[in-house]
């Protein structure tokens, strides 16, 4: 038979794991057609070869079939040089520990503020009932009891507090929110600002009881006033 008689096509794909070769013939079977087939072989052992080269395995995930394999493999796997085991509870676990310091340190800061918030607040208070003597021995002089002024400065001080800490619980997750979006966008830690836990409730009631506390003074100041002694000075 004779060659032009004969057409044979190839297709390689060089870009894929697995390579296609696709050979077909028109006409009788003959030398050139077993030629063909020949080279069509050799580029596709080629191809393949070359692709194989390309690959690296660089990670492999592996199921323990008994609690001793998972003890017991790791080990093996990092005595040697070129591979290396890592255990996702135990990295978690000492990830999480080397970051034990840095939260206690958070926390340890959060109660500072807290502190710095409470001292602010009873600051606040009594300067503005020292604004106030007046205005709260005029409510005296009309029939207003020692026990109104008393309870409208304590809820003063209390509302304040109470609304503050609501705010900033939720500019906190508020926050946490934005922060968790940019971080999901970079494909980084996963973090929302959308879980409450009931702990919050816990930190506004301290908030509550710190603005009681801060208020208590002043309250007792306006309590005890002088009406006749501070519409003299006025």
């Amino acid at each position: 038979a004779s060659r032009s008689a004969m057409s044979a096509y190839v297709r390689v794909s060089r870009h894929c794991t697995s390579s296609a070769v696709h050979v077909g013939s028109k006409g009788r079977s003959g030398t050139g057609t077993h030629d063909d087939r020949d080279h069509a072989h050799e580029e596709h052992q080629t191809a393949s070869s070359a692709n194989t080269e390309d690959l690296e395995l660089t990670a492999l995930l592996v199921q323990y079939r008994s609690p001793v394999a998972a003890v017991s493999l790791p080990r093996q796997i990092n005595a040697r040089n070129a591979l290396q085991a890592a255990v996702p509870a135990q990295e978690t676990s000492r990830l999480f520990n080397m970051l034990g310091t840095g939260f206690d340190a958070l926390r340890l800061f959060g109660w500072i503020l807290l502190f710095a918030a409470g001292l602010g607040l009873f600051i606040a208070l009594y300067n503005a009932l020292r604004q106030r003597r007046q205005d709260l021995a005029l409510m005296r002089a009309l029939g207003a009891p020692r026990r109104t002024l008393f309870l409208h400065v304590l809820l003063e001080g209390l509302l304040l507090a109470i609304v503050g800490g609501a705010l900033g619980i939720a500019l906190g997750h508020l926050s946490a929110e934005v922060l968790g979006l940019w971080m999901q966008q970079a494909q980084q830690l996963n973090l929302t600002g959308r879980v409450w836990l009931w702990e919050e409730l816990v930190l506004l009631g301290v908030a509550a009881l710190i603005g009681a506390i801060a208020a208590l003074l002043p309250a007792i100041q306006a309590y005890r006033q002088d009406v006749g002694l501070e519409l003299r000075k006025h």
